[in-house]
């Protein structure tokens, strides 16, 4: 776990990240990362609610809080169109329900630990993925950090389940 904090954090460079340039949309994103732990965190102590509920209770916690968000922050910008709404809404509908039903189903059947490691490996994968995306090079932060964070997930995927015994 260690490894893998590390490795994200590295690949944030938050050693050098100025913290004044910060804005509404940053602690957006930072109250969502904290949300989905709290809720992996929830979601571990109601075994017996079925996942579908769970899932359907977040997406319904996240309909409120964009609400929210909206009537405090209303914004200027015109909605997409040529069937752009549409087309997120059938997004959201099908592969986000079914990515995040398959995330939480994987959160309750996991020790902590484990699920806590391989869930960081949504920040490698999304900056691999704009790396790809917009044909940009990684920087040296990013490989070693995307490396350590890899490398924990693979100890940790390969560690037995059972404790070992103290000597």
């Amino acid at each position: 776990v260690v490894m893998c904090l590390s490795g994200a954090l590295l690949i944030l460079d938050v050693g050098q990240t100025s913290w004044q340039g910060i804005n509404w949309i940053d602690v957006m994103a930072i109250a969502s990362g904290m949300g989905l732990a709290a809720t992996n965190i929830l979601f571990r102590f109601t075994q017996d609610i079925p996942v579908m509920s769970k899932v359907g209770g977040m997406f319904v916690g996240c309909v409120v809080m964009i609400g929210l968000v909206l009537m405090i922050f209303p914004t200027a910008t015109p909605l997409p169109q040529n069937g752009a709404i549409p087309m997120a809404i059938a997004y959201g509908a099908l592969w986000l329900t079914l990515i995040t039903f398959g995330t939480q189903w994987g959160v309750t059947q996991m020790e902590a630990g484990r699920s806590s490691v391989i869930i960081v490996m949504e920040l490698v994968a999304a900056v691999v993925s704009a790396a790809l995306l917009t044909q940009a090079n990684l920087s040296m932060n990013e490989i070693i950090g995307g490396l350590m964070v890899l490398s924990a997930a693979i100890m940790e995927g390969s560690r037995s389940e059972e404790p070992v015994a103290a000597v």
